[in-house]
């Protein structure tokens, strides 16, 4: 009988960045809060693994505290300026009567649309989000309609403020006398995957015992209320992997352990009307535009800097 949670999530926690998996797990953790209780023999181990999440969540502010500098403040302004400069110009250009500006208007704008939500996030997500959208923008086959919008200076100086923003926020990242007196934010994120991987082994056990023996519909009904978020939280991680390629099928299959088939939930009778949870009415709202880097980030973004200490 197969585990209702592949173990490949292993890999993929591992290899998300700063941000993202301190959202990721707030995230799953405000989800699970209210179902875990169904479960009473999971309640301890997910304390432990609440608790470390509050831990690194903790310092993972701190850390963007630190940061907050006027001149990092107007590096971000001016980035995001550069950016409204260059969507508003490929906009502008589906008025034009000229044919060539047209195709570089049609060309442009859903590589702008792609990274509409840019400005949105911490910091460190943003900056990620500027570094791919440049990276698309370089590609050969862009150049000629960047041309002919006359942006390929614009995208200079929008590549330059944002490598000057990353700089300096690397910089001033770490406050090392806070970070020193509460372990580093390295040390915290594994010690967050470690009790994550005990909590889901003890899913997992419990589900498949109940399977083997009882067949207990209420049990059954109460862990898969639990594993279904948990798998959709994990296939978000997995397909986010997979954007990092930038559209490479590829690399999807490779950062879960060379399987590209998506976890899905185990298929047992559907639980009770009553008792079940929509974990996405769950999920804390990160949708808000935001320039303060203590706000969570909006969502799971692909191009954070590796974890503090990597």
């Amino acid at each position: 009988m197969n585990k209702p949670i592949s173990i490949l999530f292993k890999t993929s926690v591992r290899k998300l960045r700063i941000g993202e998996h301190e959202y990721f797990y707030s995230a799953l953790i405000a989800v699970l809060n209210a179902l875990v209780g169904t479960v009473p023999s999971l309640v301890p181990i997910f304390t432990v693994l609440k608790n470390k999440v509050a831990s690194e969540a903790e310092l993972y502010k701190i850390v963007l505290a630190s940061a907050l500098t006027p001149e990092l403040l107007f590096l971000h302004r001016q980035r995001i300026s550069a950016f409204g400069l260059f969507k508003h110009t490929v906009g502008h250009a589906e008025f034009s009567k000229v044919a060539a500006v047209l195709q570089a208007h049609n060309i442009l704008r859903p590589l702008v649309n792609t990274y509409k939500n840019i400005g949105k996030g911490s910091y460190m997500n943003i900056s990620g989000m500027f570094s791919n959208f440049i990276i698309d923008c370089e590609k050969a086959e862009y150049s000629p309609f960047l041309q002919t919008l006359a942006l390929i200076l614009l995208l200079a100086e929008m590549k330059n403020v944002n490598n000057q923003f990353k700089d300096k926020f690397i910089e001033r990242a770490i406050d090392k006398e806070n970070v020193s007196r509460k372990g580093s934010l390295a040390s915290a994120r594994t010690e967050v995957d470690g009790a994550f991987e005990i909590f889901i082994d003890a899913i997992n056990s419990a589900y498949l015992l109940n399977e083997l023996g009882a067949k207990d519909p209420t049990l059954r009904a109460n862990l898969t209320n639990l594993i279904v978020p948990i798998n959709a939280e994990l296939t978000e991680v997995k397909n986010l992997l997979a954007h990092r390629g930038h559209h490479k099928p590829k690399d999807d299959g490779k950062e879960d352990g060379g399987t590209q088939t998506p976890i899905t939930p185990p298929t047992p009778p559907p639980p009770p009307e009553t008792g079940t949870q929509n974990p996405n009415t769950d999920r804390p709202d990160a949708s808000q535009t935001t320039q303060n880097p203590t706000d969570e980030p909006h969502h799971l973004d692909p191009n954070e800097h590796p974890a503090m200490g990597e």
